[in-house]
């Protein structure tokens, strides 16, 4: 009948358009999944690594860092592990003379139990405190040799375990009254040849730097 004829068409039809949907799917969901990490924000950190049984630390000094953008991160680490180590072990990133214009975004979270950080250098232009803010095991800070210009307020208030900072080498002209509030532990710091501060040689007395930096380095400044 002309009535049969014409529902079996239109299920032929119907069953045609979902297979055609089908297919369209599975071939769109590989462009989808490529474009989940953009290549240039993420990258491997190549790393030479180092042990150093005194401070219980395993080192990753970076041969590749380039970090030109807010928000590009380091998702593993790579090279040849010492003898009994792996990445997990990894709590000291040492980046030198290198690109690192801006913190990696999730390198506390990659490493939760970061002893060391250095990043000198390499062009450096701000400090993140909300990356500060993750890394509350640092006991060591140095950024020196970069071009970081202000200290802002609440900067180290989470980081209360450091023992050593260095900003030495630094276009840094203001720095907030509360730098030091935190640092109970803190036994050295360096603020050597920036605007503010010049031919002050480093320092284990921290009331002569807040000294010299509330009157030098404009430090009533908090945000």
């Amino acid at each position: 009948t002309k009535t049969s004829h014409k529902m079996l068409l239109k299920l032929t039809t119907i069953l045609f358009l979902i297979s055609s949907l089908s297919s369209s799917s599975i071939d769109c969901q590989p462009q989808y999944q490529s474009y989940e990490y953009p290549p240039h924000l993420s990258q491997t950190l190549e790393c030479v690594f180092t042990a150093d049984s005194s401070t219980s630390t395993y080192d990753c000094i970076s041969l590749n860092a380039t970090i030109r953008d807010r928000g590009q991160v380091f998702y593993t680490f790579d090279g040849n592990h010492i003898q009994n180590h792996t990445n997990a072990d990894v709590n000291g990133i040492k980046i030198a003379s290198q690109v690192c214009h801006y913190f990696p975004a999730n390198l506390g979270k990659l490493l939760p139990l970061l002893k060391k950080l250095e990043i000198s250098n390499s062009g450096l232009v701000d400090v993140d405190a909300q990356e500060l803010f993750q890394m509350q095991n640092l006991q060591v800070l140095n950024l020196r040799g970069n071009r970081i210009e202000i200290l802002n307020f609440g900067l180290l208030k989470f980081n209360r375990e450091l023992t050593s900072i260095d900003f030495s080498d630094n276009f840094i002209t203001i720095v907030a009254t509360d730098l030091f509030h935190s640092l109970d532990k803190l036994k050295f710091a360096d603020f050597n040849n920036n605007f503010c501060v010049k031919n002050e040689h480093a320092k284990e007395n921290l009331r002569d730097w807040e000294r010299e930096l509330r009157k030098n380095c404009n430090a009533g400044f908090h945000r």
